[in-house]
């Protein structure tokens, strides 16, 4: 019984962690990130093959807090995130990527 409580609590923990970005999505016709996206997960469905990080590096997100986006590619295709031109992050369908900023400079990990 007390495993069973164990195993309950570390999924809520799960739950409420995953619940706490709100989720984003690209406006129709669009292929660049927003700045105003920092702090969220973008979820890509039907995207175009390459999206645009925005092209000056933001430093804070309009929490406050350092710049952070979760992106998921829901298909039907791979998309490739662009960092103007210098570094590329392909998503494939199911995948995700989590890409930073300093204010300088991206940096990505799935």
């Amino acid at each position: 019984m007390k495993s069973i409580l164990m195993c309950l609590a570390l999924y809520t923990g799960q739950i409420n962690t995953m619940v706490e970005r709100p989720i984003v999505h690209l406006q129709p016709n669009r292929a660049a990130i927003e700045v105003g996206f920092g702090g969220a997960t973008l979820q890509l469905l039907n995207a175009p093959a390459i999206v645009h990080l925005p092209p000056v590096p933001p430093e804070r997100d309009p929490a406050g807090d350092p710049w952070v986006i979760r992106i998921t590619n829901f298909g039907p295709k791979m998309v490739t995130i662009v960092d103007k031109g210098r570094g590329r992050i392909p998503v494939g369908v199911g995948g995700a990527v989590t890409v930073y900023s300093d204010g300088a400079a991206y940096s990505w990990r799935p």
